[in-house]
């Protein structure tokens, strides 16, 4: 967790999923308050079996915090945050 008014509260994140990526239990426990310390999480996802499982934790997540979006590149990613920048 990062603390209100700490360095990279409500920052921007790029993650990048690799092949063979697996979820903890604690970080499945974890996901759900990933929007309280973010504005927007963009993962570059290319396995169609990690998205499938992304996608099963958001439905379990709050949505009312940061936006988190999957793509399949770093440019596509990028940009997407950036417009987030001024948000």
């Amino acid at each position: 967790m990062i603390a209100p008014g700490a360095r990279h509260h409500r920052g921007l994140v790029l993650s990048r999923v690799a092949k063979g990526t697996e979820y903890s239990p604690e970080v499945r426990k974890f996901f759900p308050t990933v929007h309280e310390d973010f504005t927007a999480v963009a993962a570059i996802v290319t396995s169609p079996i990690v998205r499938a499982a992304i996608n099963l934790m958001l439905r379990f997540a709050n949505s009312s915090g940061a936006v988190l979006r999957m793509f399949t590149s770093e440019t596509e990613a990028m940009a997407w945050l950036e417009s987030h920048v001024s948000a």
